[in-house]
């Protein structure tokens, strides 16, 4: 199988400026990740360290993104939480979990890290953003079900450059930068 056509079950790849890429993955439930660029027509993609090793698979990984220590952050929409590994691939904790309240995540689809540490969390199931401390702990929740300015219809990704998030609002058919 070539590497591109591997693409169609991968979703929200988080590339980290050092050159690694990870890649959640639905077939397995394991999110794999590389060291170097892939060159168009490889037939498997070069893994660092392996797939990443859980004590228990991962439930419908969906995004992913990288801290100051390299260490991977991997959104599990099936689970509702966000389980961190280090970037040997050892996990290391959990936040979130599956509900509405502070914290917790209903279907959660993207992730991004802004340049303050914070990391948010695109809730599809609760049409919000999750704003996370770099703990984990949660310290806001943005937007609420709408198509108004800084309203979301359940936001599926995410991207973020210096304190500003962008998010892919999948049923309002649009890109919001908040």
């Amino acid at each position: 199988m070539l590497w591109h056509s591997m693409l169609a079950a991968l979703y929200h790849p988080a590339v980290r400026c050092a050159g690694m890429l990870c890649l959640s993955a639905i077939g397995d439930g394991r999110p794999v990740c590389a060291q170097s660029s892939v060159a168009a027509g490889t037939t498997a993609p070069p893994v660092l360290g392996g797939a990443v090793r859980t004590l228990e698979p991962l439930d419908t990984p969906r995004g992913v993104c990288f801290g100051p220590e390299d260490e991977i952050f991997v959104v599990e929409s099936g689970a509702g939480r966000v389980r961190v590994f280090r970037s040997d691939g050892i996990e290391r904790s959990s936040f979130g979990a599956r509900g509405t309240g502070t914290g917790e995540l209903s279907r959660p689809e993207g992730i991004a890290r802004t340049a303050d540490g914070r990391l948010w969390v695109a809730d599809s199931g609760n049409h919000r953003l999750v704003v996370f401390d770099a703990t984990g702990g949660a310290s806001a929740s943005i937007g609420g079900l709408g198509s108004s300015p800084g309203r979301v219809h359940a936001p599926i990704a995410l991207a973020a450059v210096e304190n500003r998030i962008a998010v892919a609002d999948s049923r309002n058919e649009r890109v919001q930068v908040l």
